[in-house]
């Protein structure tokens, strides 16, 4: 495993499966703590709901991930290895049924002969060519049960030796053309074990990983008490052949570790170490406002280096602080005492105040009428403030950062607008609009500044920025598009586009496209650009679903379209889930235009004709001002009735119960619980028949219940009777059907005023489930990668 080379794209991505597995097996080895496997799984790319938290089979997960690194070791040094341990060689021979035990194949399973003799007793089975050094034996531990009609798991006791002889009774096993000098004596390595059913469980390993006699067990369960006796049976067995062991088994050491995995070790060893430091100075932030950026001042990743060839004497570096409106500004310089200390006592500080992991630093520097550097004032008092100014241009629709002054508190802004418009380039008179800017997300907010008040009543402090622009006439404020800052800044704000992943509904997992959208574009413009691509005609057939950010799927319920008209949703709002913002939408082509859906309302109901086993789906779209009476009556068309006449109920169900029966008056959009039972008549009783499976303490229902109308006095085989009759099930079949013997049925099912719900009392069923069983999470395939 060691032998695989890593790439620097395989430690960027960490979607290698080999790094991936030998960063873990480092651990296991060099560590000295319990090792996660997420990282592992992240390589699997089961870092979604669906894959994260289902069962799945180790058996399959072992023929996968083998197949897996079978693919990356092509071209490497280690190509073959897989095939080298595991891969064996047999022969087929009709013989006998299963690899050691034999069966005679006669009466009406004989053997068939192709020639001339027809149907001839005979034996089949397997005998090998060659074994593999590490033999896997997959225990048959599942069997299906025809009297369930289920898949069921086997906990017989089954004892395995810790020796295992292949060579034993002059080589049985072994077919006549196979090497007999090899020697196919084998020692257990490592047993795999399962608890629990079926289709859930979990799953633990011992595992001998060296030559000694010392065991390790493999668990991320903890014992409780209590509950059901768990069943843990041996599921899975490893042997190795007792020849290849030395090779197999081979302790590692230091140098068979990888060179780029014991380099990324080092680095986060040494971590602690070494500090990040960005400064950023008044170059950076002329270079970028205006060009890169617009809000705040600086892109810190931008910032590559800080040789500036300044003094020491001229220096003074600040400490940059995240502020509650999520701005990012200068907060204070550094004391003396700070001066003096180490990086690392600096970037404690800076994390408290930035929450950066980092040292960023803003590196003032005054700057004489000569264009010298200049020694900036010994110490900073409370009352002197660190302001920063930007300059808008209207007319050009542009703005840039133009420089910084230190002013005092107490001070007011019309005693600095000769050096403000001096920065500007303007005339020393000229008159100029003065606003701060204030926070840029997630709403943008800018204020104007009122020249006559002091600093501090216009609550400015260090860090702070100003926006300015010449004083616009009245009729500018018509001749441009943006004629003051907030007018600009909110442009701008709104221009800056969000690259948005659309994936079909149906194919939630993929991606279809990628839109790059303005923050102020709405669900019609965006249901348009979407349907554009999709070269649709009706952009209104386009509906569009939310991301679920903790699932990692879409949210159950679409966008409602209503709400958004009335609101005009920004594409952006569709982009937030608790706070969390994604970029991923969901769309689905409809058949008629979203408005007029919105305004119907779509029911699948299943249809079970009276004598017959089996239920349709069909899909009914109704206004939802409609009654059930409307939906039956809709019904009745697309289905086939037992006779012209036949009244049709809705019933709901759950888990293979009714849990209602609503009346022909309620409304589709508005049902509640009804009451029942008053139509019948005091001889009469409406009683739920459900079928049902026991399995151990269990009551497993299944199929489609249905409702009986017993009459007073009818006795429990008549009834029987009518079952048989309304279900059409052979004789032969009813025979196997348990119930409950009872003389009089009604005594066992009191007449009440309201309906019971899936609560009340019943009639069971107890037979076989011969419906298609559904498909359970741990039967889709497996994949990695």
């Amino acid at each position: 495993m060691y032998h695989m080379p890593t790439t620097e794209n395989d430690l960027a991505s960490g979607g290698s499966i080999h790094l991936a597995l030998q960063t873990m097996f480092y651990k296991l080895q060099f560590g000295k703590n319990s090792v996660g496997t997420t990282e592992l799984t992240k390589s699997f790319r089961w870092n979604t709901h669906e894959y994260s938290f289902m069962q799945r089979d180790a058996q399959e997960l072992n023929r996968v991930l083998c197949e897996k690194l079978e693919d990356e070791m092509k071209g490497t040094v280690v190509e073959g290895t897989t095939q080298q341990l595991f891969e064996g060689h047999y022969r087929n021979y009709i013989e006998c049924i299963n690899y050691v035990e034999v069966e005679r194949l006669e009466g009406d399973n004989k053997y068939h002969d192709d020639q001339q003799h027809g149907l001839q007793d005979a034996m089949k089975g397997v005998l090998f060519i060659d074994f593999p050094p590490v033999l896997q034996l997959q225990l048959n531990r599942y069997e299906y049960d025809f009297t369930r009609d289920t898949m069921v798991k086997i906990n017989d006791r089954y004892e395995f030796p810790l020796q295992l002889d292949l060579d034993r009774e002059d080589g049985k096993y072994l077919s006549p053309d196979a090497d007999r000098s090899v020697r196919n004596l084998y020692t257990l390595h490592g047993v795999l074990v399962h608890s629990g059913r079926v289709h859930a469980g979990h799953y633990c390993a011992f595992i001998r990983s060296t030559l000694s006699e010392q065991w390790f067990k493999f668990d991320d369960e903890r014992e409780q008490y209590g509950g059901e006796t768990k069943y843990s049976n041996a599921y899975m067995l490893v042997y190795t052949r007792e020849s290849d062991r030395d090779e197999i088994i081979a302790n590692v050491d230091e140098k068979d570790i990888e060179e780029a995995e014991e380099h990324k070790k080092k680095e986060e060893a040494e971590a602690h170490l070494y500090t990040v430091i960005k400064v950023a100075q008044n170059e950076d932030l002329l270079k970028q406002i205006g060009r890169d950026i617009y809000f705040d001042f600086v892109d810190r990743k931008k910032v590559r280096s800080f040789l500036f060839g300044v003094p020491v004497k001229f220096q003074r570096f600040w400490l940059w602080a995240k502020r509650l409106n999520h701005t990012y500004r200068p907060n204070r310089p550094l004391t003396l005492q700070e001066e003096t200390q180490s990086v690392e006592q600096l970037r404690k500080v800076s994390i408290k105040a930035s929450r950066n992991t980092e040292l960023d630093l803003f590196f003032e520097v005054e700057i004489g009428p000569e264009l010298h550097p200049i020694p900036p004032p010994c110490y900073k008092t409370k009352e002197d403030i660190l302001l920063f100014f930007k300059l808008y241009d209207a007319e050009k629709e542009e703005i840039w950062y133009v420089g910084k002054l230190i002013v005092k508190d107490s001070g007011k802004p019309l005693e600095i607008l000769k050096k403000i418009n001096e920065m500007a380039g303007f005339s020393p008179d000229e008159e100029i609009k003065l606003y701060e800017e204030i926070k840029f997300e997630p709403a943008f907010m800018c204020m104007h500044i009122e020249k006559k008040l002091t600093f501090l009543a216009s609550e400015l402090g260090d860090g702070d920025i100003i926006c300015f622009q010449k004083l616009a006439s009245a009729d500018s404020m018509t001749l441009y598009r943006y004629p003051d800052v907030p007018s600009f800044l909110k442009y701008v704000h709104n221009l800056q586009a969000v690259h948005v992943h659309f994936r079909s509904l149906e194919k939630s997992m993929e991606d279809d496209l990628c839109l790059k959208l303005s923050k102020v574009l709405t669900y019609d413009d965006v249901s348009e650009r979407v349907a554009r691509y999709l070269g649709l005609d009706d952009p209104t057939k386009i509906r569009l679903t939310c991301h679920d950010c903790s699932l990692q799927q879409p949210k159950p319920q679409a966008i409602i379209f209503l709400i958004v008209q009335q609101n005009r949703l920004k594409s952006t709002q569709a982009l937030i889930h608790y706070n969390r913002t994604s970029d991923i939408l969901y769309y689905e082509v409809l058949v008629i235009p979203l408005p007029e859906l919105q305004n119907l309302k779509t029911l699948k109901v299943g249809f079970c004709h009276s004598t017959k086993n089996k239920t349709v789906l069909h899909s009914i779209r109704l206004p939802k001002q409609s009654i059930v009476g409307d939906l039956l009556n809709v019904l009745k068309t697309k289905v086939e009735l037992s006779h012209p006449d036949a009244e049709l109920r809705l019933l709901n169900f759950f888990c293979h119960k009714i849990d209602r029966i609503f009346p022909l008056n309620e409304k589709i959009m508005h049902i509640k619980y009804p009451r029942g039972g008053e139509e019948l008549g005091p001889r009469y009783r409406l009683i739920h028949v459900y079928h049902f499976i026991k399995d151990g303490y269990r009551v497993n229902n299944f199929g489609e219940p249905f409702i009986l109308v017993i009459h007073e006095g009818e006795t429990l085989d008549a009834v029987k009777l009518r079952i048989q009759k309304k279900l059409q099930v052979p004789d032969e079949e009813f025979a196997k059907w348990i119930t409950e013997d009872s003389d009089i049925m009604s005594r066992c099912f009191e007449k009440r005023d309201h309906y019971f719900g899936a609560r009340g009392k019943y009639l069971g069923l107890e037979h076989s489930n011969s419906s298609p069983k559904r498909a359970f999470a741990a039967s889709k395939t497996l994949e990695l990668g």
